[in-house]
């Protein structure tokens, strides 16, 4: 007879399933079930001398700086920057360029040389910003989609400038900006052989807006803010967004979304440091924001007024995109002249946090290959070399 899951038995069913031949203790002897079990050997922790920043916490969160078997946690600290105190703020600004392949007027020619040159581009991306003395760092590059996602139609590059990491004197960050980006494999092959133009294209200086969490939303997520804030308590409720799938709809739909605003040229004087708290509080609202701040022109000196905005965003379609910048209290007060509207893939420019093959350990990255940075410890691309690359 076998006993299966969740089977019920009666006392007669039970006892019949004693052998009445085995000898079976009268009585149990507590002591034997108290014995004293062997102890478990304790498990060794690395123990780590204390740095100017290193705190112990106990298991209830308390600081602790007296029990030594405990693990100890650094406080994180930014990356250097790219730049150094004798740069001045307006130059630590980054550069940006958007350009559809349409409004090269080169015909096919970019479509045709976008399809063969992706590994081009972002090796030529690698190479400028892992050298620690070109000035430029690759800030990050945004390929931009056809309606349908079908297709790239064009791109959106930013540049980190600073001409004091330049071995030779560089000219001026405007001047090495345009320098590099004419440098660029798909522009420099489509127009080939003539010189790169930028008629055609956004160029522009980007301020973005670093302070808010709620503006530094991941690609492709939507918070539901009535879950992730507490009014009462004025605190992110991190614990009930964790996990969540809820607060996450329709990732396939809402994808990043660049949107960008430029505003009217005369007429508005003003108005834009009227509305910017109401779009601010708006930006916040949405849930969907990856990044946002306004831009100002490529020749803006210190203390110039910006002209325009750009928000990338997560977005369902590019109908989505245009009602949330129509939604906009800068748009609802007649501040913008031209909105653009395209969704994006990223291109990974910096590389630095590539995982390794787990199945081929020998594997090389093929742009590292090409970069010539596939050899022995010396050639290989080292992350020290790069602390800006995040």
């Amino acid at each position: 007879m076998s006993i299966e899951d969740g089977m019920e038995l009666d006392g007669d069913i039970v006892d019949s399933l004693y052998d009445p031949t085995e000898d079976t203790p009268d009585k149990i002897d507590l002591d034997d079930l108290l014995e004293e079990k062997p102890k478990k050997k304790k498990r060794k922790v690395n123990e780590k001398k204390l740095g100017p920043n290193d705190i112990y916490f106990d298991e209830t969160g308390a600081e602790n700086q007296t029990v030594p078997e405990q693990i100890a946690t650094t406080e994180w600290s930014p990356p250097p920057s790219f730049y150094d105190p004798t740069v001045p703020s307006i130059e630590q600004f980054p550069y940006v360029c958007m350009w559809l392949d349409s409004s090269l007027n080169l015909g096919e020619k970019p479509k045709e040389v976008r399809s063969t040159s992706h590994l081009d581009h972002v090796s030529w991306s690698r190479t400028l910003s892992r050298s620690s003395n070109s000035g430029v760092c690759v800030d990050f590059s945004h390929q931009l989609l056809s309606e349908d996602l079908s297709e790239e139609v064009g791109t959106m590059l930013s540049f980190k400038i600073n001409t004091n990491r330049m071995e030779e004197g560089g000219g001026s960050y405007k001047e090495r900006f345009l320098s590099a980006l004419k440098s660029e494999p798909q522009l420099s092959q489509s127009f080939s052989p003539s010189p790169v133009s930028t008629e055609g294209m956004k160029l522009f200086r980007w301020k973005r807006v670093t302070e808010n969490p709620l503006l530094s939303v991941d690609d492709g997520k939507v918070l539901d803010l009535t879950t992730l804030y507490d009014e009462a308590e004025e605190d992110y409720l991190g614990l009930t967004y964790s996990g969540r799938k809820d607060l996450v709809p329709d990732l396939p739909k809402a994808l990043p979304t660049v949107i960008l605003c430029f505003d009217k040229s005369e007429g508005v004087s003003g108005l834009r440091a009227k509305t910017r708290p109401e779009h601010l509080k708006y930006l916040e609202s949405t849930g969907a924001v990856i990044a946002a701040g306004p831009i100002f022109s490529v020749d803006a000196e210190e203390g110039e007024a910006p002209i325009g905005s750009m928000i990338l965003a997560n977005c369902v379609g590019v109908a989505g995109g245009e009602d949330f910048a129509s939604k906009d209290p800068y748009s609802l007060a007649g501040l913008f002249s031209e909105v653009y509207v395209a969704r994006y893939n990223k291109a990974d420019v910096s590389g630095k946090f590539n995982a390794p093959n787990k199945y081929d350990p020998e594997a090389v990255d093929v742009v590292d290959y090409m970069m010539g940075m596939d050899g022995g410890e010396g050639e290989r691309f080292r992350e020290e070399d790069t602390p800006w690359l995040v």
